[in-house]
């Protein structure tokens, strides 16, 4: 009977321990969503990192960790995306959703071996679409165009002939970030300086 008590205990702490866990994850999970609905991007990150390094194994908090640095074009949405579904498929579960984004992000990085490894793409023998020009392309530069690189993020190192495509990908990549408060994409503090500078 006491070997039976004792074992009763310990899948009872057991089982609160688990219960205890579950409740921890959920209420950090909750004041990440409080801060992003906020506007708080940069708190409710914070505390989805702290989440993801006390939880590394929560499917929730990975999913929400995905979703919130895609929505603000954090530059490791890939990565966690990726965990995402590392997770997924070691508890035999998955989701289309996040396997057709991540192919998606790994397109637009120019990563055509793992979007296309994902399975989602249409076409097997898509290839990247480089449009036929004659010459090089030219913009209007307001101001010096050393000063309107580093405004614009370009190496000093890009030559004048891949300005244009080079700061066209900035425009793109940086130019705007979804809001999920506003449930559309709006301008980037990047996008507007341009903006303005461009006025000047």
């Amino acid at each position: 009977m006491r070997v039976l008590a004792q074992l009763g205990s310990l899948l009872l702490a057991a089982a609160l321990g688990n219960l205890a866990s579950a409740q921890d994850s959920a209420v950090l999970l909750d004041q990440a969503r409080a801060a992003q609905s906020a506007g708080d991007y940069s708190k409710a990150k914070a505390t989805l990192f702290q989440a993801v390094k006390q939880f590394p194994q929560d499917v929730a908090i990975a999913r929400a960790e995905a979703r919130m640095l895609d929505a603000s074009g954090d530059p490791g949405r890939r990565a966690a995306y990726k965990r995402l579904l590392d997770l997924l498929k070691n508890s035999g579960q998955s989701d289309p959703a996040a396997t057709r984004r991540l192919a998606l992000l790994n397109l637009e990085a120019g990563d055509l071996a793992r979007a296309q490894a994902a399975g989602v793409l249409q076409s097997s023998d898509y290839q990247p679409f480089h449009p036929a020009m004659s010459g090089a392309p030219t913009m209007h530069i307001p101001g010096p165009i050393n000063s309107f690189r580093r405004l614009a993020a370009l190496s000093a190192q890009t030559p004048q002939s891949e300005f244009v495509a080079a700061f066209s990908r900035n425009l793109f990549s940086l130019g705007f970030h979804y809001s999920q408060k506003l449930s559309k994409s709006t301008p980037t503090e990047y996008l507007n300086l341009i903006d303005r500078k461009s006025v000047v």
